[in-house]
């Protein structure tokens, strides 16, 4: 064949294929009539189920969890040092807890001391009760000075200290007196003595009027 014979068949065959290509074309490209771009028709298949549905497509959603915030249990909390610092200006007492008790031990002078430090142990924030185990020296002073010969025993305390008043024959007496004071459990020495020693004729005549009755 010749060379014009090879360039006809060549044309046609091109002519073949444009024909051929503008009839296929519309069945794969759509014009989109909204946008007025040219799509793919799976592209604008997709796009015109969207449109008619009315809604965007559902996005992906997330869970937050909300922090849980753990019960503290009062019965958890040592709370022995607020109750040990709430009775600290009380010589002489230990102050504990165990949960929401607030136990005392040691000593006082008197029951209002003993009342005070109660109440103060209290006033704790999370303490609901108090075991109070104190033990009051004032009668416990007095009891031993009248033991030692002590007439009219009176006893004055300041905490855990004691002083002692009243009658007593001599100084032998008087410093026994001391002695059995000072010997009480809790006591802080020295007790002060302020104790008064009665005059030979005073003490005569009280040995006489007793031997009357």
């Amino acid at each position: 064949m010749s060379a014009d014979g090879q360039i006809i068949v060549l044309g046609v065959l091109v002519t073949a294929t444009l024909v051929i290509g503008f009839m296929v074309w519309p069945g794969f490209w759509v014009d989109d009539p909204v946008t007025g771009v040219v799509a793919p028709l799976r592209e604008r298949s997709s796009a015109s189920a969207q449109s008619s549905s009315g809604r965007e497509p559902a996005a992906p959603t997330t869970t937050t969890s909300a922090p849980t915030t753990a019960q503290t249990n009062p019965e958890a909390v040592d709370l022995t040092p607020d109750v040990s610092a709430a009775v600290s200006s009380f010589d002489g007492i230990t102050g504990t807890a165990n949960g929401t008790i607030a136990t005392l031990d040691g000593f006082v002078g008197t029951d209002i001391e003993s009342q005070q430090a109660e109440a103060a142990a209290l006033a704790v924030p999370g303490i609901t009760g108090v075991d109070n185990r104190l033990t009051v020296l004032e009668s416990t002073v007095r009891d031993a000075a009248t033991s030692a010969g002590v007439g009219d025993a009176v006893v004055r305390m300041d905490g855990t200290s004691a002083t002692l008043r009243g009658l007593v024959a001599n100084d032998v007496e008087a410093a026994a007196a001391v002695a059995a004071a000072e010997a009480v459990e809790g006591i802080t020495p020295p007790v002060t003595s302020e104790l008064r020693i009665l005059q030979p004729e005073v003490q005569a005549a009280m040995e006489e009027a007793a031997e009357i009755d």
